[in-house]
């Protein structure tokens, strides 16, 4: 019985090369089975080719609001230097520390007096994490702003009040759905100017 399994296991894993060899076409693997159920799409010779479905995951997006250059967290997650914002000025407040975080570079950096971002995303539900930390005024009540994020609103935002004082980090969360291809973040004064210092998009799953 033993010797018939083996017989049969090798004539099954040499049967495709033997048909090759004969000019016959092999029966399709698994990979060509999962190519040839995955949408078409175009190329510019108008020729056809099939993407497998993992090549379709959405990565996470973390935008470092203010800065120029890109910047790899403590995890090793990359930041984008600053990109899809509306308006605003980029400011830069040097290596001063920050409480509440291991990664400070984050919220040295910020973008102020702007109006929103724009940031193109592929359609679905997302975790929204902005971040911030109030680096310039030192009391209660003297910067307070809201942020639409895609229609879910964020009201009277007071960082110093939030986060306790001044250079402490300050996180908001919420969940967005997005389906016109674009997450929109408004940003509305009512004391002093909007500020915002990094922005994070995860998709599910998305480390």
């Amino acid at each position: 019985m033993f010797k018939q399994k083996l017989w049969l296991t090798l004539a099954l894993l040499l049967s495709p090369l033997l048909m090759l060899a004969a000019g016959l076409p092999a029966a399709p693997d698994l990979a060509a089975r999962a190519l040839a159920r995955s949408p078409a799409r175009s190329t510019a010779a108008n020729s056809t080719v099939f993407l497998p479905a993992v090549l379709r995951i959405v990565p996470a997006l973390r935008i470092d609001s203010g800065a120029s250059a890109d910047y790899s967290d403590a995890a090793g997650r990359t930041w984008v230097a600053d990109t899809g914002f509306i308006g605003g000025q980029a400011g830069d407040s040097g290596s001063i520390a920050i409480a509440g975080t291991s990664d400070p570079r984050i919220y040295q950096t910020e973008r102020f007096k702007l109006t929103g971002y724009t940031l193109p995303v592929a359609n679905g539900t997302y975790t929204v994490t902005l971040h911030f930390a109030e680096n310039f005024y030192t009391g209660a009540g003297k910067r307070v702003f809201s942020i639409n994020v895609e229609g879910t609103p964020i009201s009277n935002l007071d960082i110093f009040a939030e986060a306790g004082g001044a250079h402490i980090a300050l996180k908001k969360t919420v969940v967005a759905t997005v389906a016109d291809g674009q997450l929109d973040l408004a940003f509305t004064p009512s004391v002093a100017e909007t500020t915002i210092d990094g922005i994070e998009v995860v998709p599910p799953n998305a480390p």
